[in-house]
């Protein structure tokens, strides 16, 4: 009872997890999250699941750092990894997106936080775009 009621008061406490939109644009890319797919230039893009599911998570909380440890857990959820494959995931995402850890112009780093989505991004909705960045 005592476990239970502990783990109810922690969920309770938790912050509610953000609904993602279906699709992102920015500049030359778009990004599908209901067919998984980026596109540069309207062409599909390959891209590791895992990379993948970093960029809308990082769209989706582009208005603050995103921890290393919330990072962790939202692409990899309960499975041990080591750190250095967080990052060799978000250099790939970079590289998907032609940016790199010296320009950061679309993921910027903060050194021992996280990381920020910050390039411009539209959220693409059927028929219409609204702007938000």
């Amino acid at each position: 009872m005592v476990h239970y009621r502990a783990v109810c008061l922690r969920a309770l406490n938790q912050p509610a997890r953000k609904t993602v939109a279906r699709r992102y644009a920015m500049g030359d890319y778009e990004i599908d999250v209901e067919t998984y797919e980026l596109k540069e230039c309207g062409l599909p893009k390959s891209v590791e699941p895992q990379v993948f599911d970093l960029i809308p998570f990082l769209i989706a909380e582009r208005h603050r750092v995103v921890t290393k440890f919330e990072l962790l857990d939202a692409v990899w959820g309960n499975r041990f990894v080591r750190e250095c494959a967080m990052t060799s995931r978000i250099r790939s995402a970079r590289k998907a997106l032609r940016d790199d850890g010296k320009r950061q112009e679309v993921t910027r780093t903060t050194h021992g936080k996280g990381y920020r989505f910050v390039a411009q991004v539209t959220e693409v909705t059927t028929g219409s775009t609204d702007d938000v960045s």
